[in-house]
């Protein structure tokens, strides 16, 4: 619909929420490939936790002290196709989700790294931790 090639796009599909889509994004397709220009799409609903935990991921270093990484984020937001009520729903959880993954947020100060990151996934995140 954008004019994206079929074989241009490439879906995350290990992920449970969305720290882990962008950290997996990035580990299994952009580091990888060595792709630094990405569309993310998203709901509406969902774009401002989304740009957030995004631009946090794609943006620290591997490596504690380590160099900045730097891509060319592009967010594009779709229609929120839900019902009404549950629209809302969403929208509220968001509203509270939010400030927790805001620049100097609790999560971003936690994890000024990749390796902080994949530490906070692992041992603090309720959809991986054991």
């Amino acid at each position: 619909e954008r004019g994206v090639l079929p074989s241009h796009l490439l879906e995350e599909s290990s992920s449970l929420e969305t720290v882990g889509n962008a950290y997996f994004a990035r580990l299994l397709h952009t580091e990888m490939r060595g792709l630094r220009r990405l569309a993310i799409v998203n709901n509406r609903f969902h774009m401002a936790r989304t740009k957030a935990v995004f631009t946090h991921v794609f943006t620290v270093p591997l490596l504690p002290g380590g160099p900045k990484s730097t891509y060319e984020l592009t967010y594009i937001e779709v229609e929120d196709r839900l019902a009404p009520d549950v629209l809302l729903m969403r929208q509220e959880k968001e509203a509270v989700a939010l400030p927790r993954f805001l620049p100097f947020g609790p999560w971003q100060k936690g994890t000024p790294s990749l390796r902080d990151m994949h530490e906070w996934l692992n041992q603090e995140n309720t959809a991986y931790a054991a």
